[in-house]
């Protein structure tokens, strides 16, 4: 059921509405390709640890929150190459219960923004990495890129996603997604930004799974009106 769903998920994606290029499609098929799920049942309580794996076998052991999430740890470094690490989705509900499609879209339309680790230093070995709206910087050590500095909003970046699942939930399976007062308030604010502007809901997504700096650019107009 998950991987049909997956499957329906990233068809969607490729429809010209969200104007996805080639490059774009091609690094959601690798992210799909080895990504990994887990559910709750899978992690040891105790210690809320799981096992990541990489190119060539490599392996790394991660402390999760114990809820659902997208893990998407930075690649490792051996003799000057990146060793790439596998993202994993731990999902808090189980299959066929009420409100699984919506952790899992929501999951999803995390795990899909993510972008490569791209090098745009390199005396400095130094990259950028999207994950949402949200750009870090990493530095290349001797065993692992760095995190060392980044924009981000979290709030910001979680309410973007929920309303980027919430429309490709419902396009792909009629569900509503569920209504916190939060969403519904963040769903009217961009919904009206995206009419003054005269971008479509589809053109938006499509922005958020590309690395396009427009939506950073668009969203900044929310926090205005909030000032």
């Amino acid at each position: 059921m998950i991987c049909n769903l997956e499957n329906e998920f990233i068809t969607a994606l490729k429809n010209k509405c969200y104007g996805l290029a080639e490059c774009d499609i091609k690094r959601i098929e690798r992210i799909s390709s080895s990504r990994s799920f887990y559910d709750l049942s899978m992690i040891n309580s105790d210690s809320a640890t799981i096992e990541i794996c990489g190119d060539f076998g490599d392996k790394i052991t991660i402390k999760t929150q114990c809820r659902s999430q997208v893990i998407d740890p930075p690649p490792l470094v051996s003799d000057n190459t990146l060793i790439k690490m596998y993202p994993v989705i731990i999902l808090s509900l189980p299959i066929n219960t009420e409100g699984f499609n919506h952790v899992l879209f929501h999951e999803l339309s995390h795990l899909y923004s993510i972008g490569e680790y791209t090098k745009f230093d390199v005396e400095q070995g130094l990259y950028s990495h999207k994950y949402g709206i949200n750009r870090f910087i990493y530095r290349q050590s001797d065993i692992y890129l760095v995190k060392e500095k980044g924009e981000e909003n979290n709030t910001l970046n979680e309410n973007v996603n929920d309303f980027v699942a919430d429309r490709l939930l419902e396009k792909i399976t009629g569900e509503h997604y569920y209504s916190t007062p939060v969403y519904m308030d963040f769903k009217q604010k961009i919904t009206v930004l995206l009419e003054k502007f005269g971008i479509s809901v589809d053109k938006f997504i499509g922005m958020y799974f590309r690395d396009d700096l427009q939506v950073i650019n668009l969203l900044k107009e929310i926090n205005k009106n909030k000032q």
